[in-house]
């Protein structure tokens, strides 16, 4: 929700709500109102409370799995974490290492796996956890740790092409700084002495 509320809040440039994140939250809303009243009425034997909430894990499980695929991406294409925080990820992994640890220690301890096959949502949240994480983590610290980034918004009202255009100079300067860089890393060859010369300078003290 606090997330939520900063969207409305602060600087977002020309970003939008896609038309797919719209009618996935509409016809996830609407399910579980809908959902929530079936389960009260209960016209059908089978529908009870509990066939609700787990319907609603299961939605759940389905909206973790795509929910971290936006900002992976827009990693990828901007092939830069800068301006992202990792300090969420970090949490998030341990988060999902904790859960599927204490699902294991709890069937191991009790010597009944079917806590783990019993509980498929909870280890299947641990488990996307982890992998998107360390796909994060990677991005962060190995594929993209040196790469210049540009900026995370366009200008509000800038057209398609100066975007673009802004783009292209900012990769540039990128490319230009890091070259520069490597030439000041490089170690610089030591000039060699002209023997000719030397031998007349010799000849001539």
């Amino acid at each position: 929700a606090v997330t939520l509320l900063q969207v409305f809040l602060y600087e977002r440039g020309g970003q939008t709500f896609s038309l797919p994140a719209k009618a996935a939250s509409a016809a996830i809303l609407l399910g579980a109102a809908v959902g929530a009243g079936l389960a009260a009425a209960r016209p059908i034997r089978w529908l009870d409370w509990l066939a609700y909430l787990n319907a609603l894990a299961a939605v759940k499980l389905g909206v973790t799995l795509v929910k971290y695929l936006p900002q992976l991406l827009l990693n990828a294409r901007r092939r830069s974490t800068a301006g992202w925080s990792i300090d969420n990820v970090c949490l998030d992994l341990c988060g999902g290492l904790l859960s599927l640890t204490q699902l294991l220690l709890d069937a191991g301890c009790s010597d009944d796996w079917s806590a783990v096959s019993g509980d498929p949502v909870k280890f299947g949240l641990g488990l996307v956890s982890i992998v998107y994480d360390g796909l994060f983590l990677l991005q962060h610290f190995v594929w993209y740790r040196r790469t210049a980034a540009p900026p995370l918004l366009p200008p509000a009202g800038a057209s398609p092409a100066s975007e673009a255009a802004r783009r292209q100079r900012a990769a540039g300067s990128g490319a230009s700084a890091g070259s520069g860089l490597l030439e000041r890393l490089s170690p610089q060859p030591e000039p060699v002495a002209d023997p000719e010369a030397a031998a007349t300078g010799e000849g001539g003290g």
